[in-house]
């Protein structure tokens, strides 16, 4: 798979937090949680967490990570919107 191939085919996550109406926020807001968003990230693509870089940073977290903020998401399908019960396990450090 090429860098091209993985930037085309990318995740949305949804903040949790509902004052925040910009992108200064949204990035302060990823600042403030990237560790986590980092390993949620690194699992999806490799499950084992010992053969993920050692030294996190959030430095190594810019270098491999877009974030790109969308100050609103728009349903286009029609019908009622679909729930997935799947939620990474460190996701839910995102919701406390």
């Amino acid at each position: 798979m090429t860098l091209q191939e993985v930037q085309e085919d990318t995740d949305v996550y949804l903040i949790p937090d509902e004052s925040i109406t910009n992108a200064k926020q949204a990035y302060r807001y990823i600042e403030k949680h990237w560790k986590t968003l980092f390993e949620v990230l690194l699992e999806e693509w490799i499950v084992d967490p010992n053969l993920w870089p050692q030294k996190r940073t959030l430095k190594l977290f810019r270098e491999w990570f877009e974030p790109i903020y969308c100050g609103m998401v728009w349903d286009l399908a029609p019908g009622p919107i679909e729930v997935e019960d799947w939620v990474p396990a460190r996701t839910t450090r995102f919701l406390s």
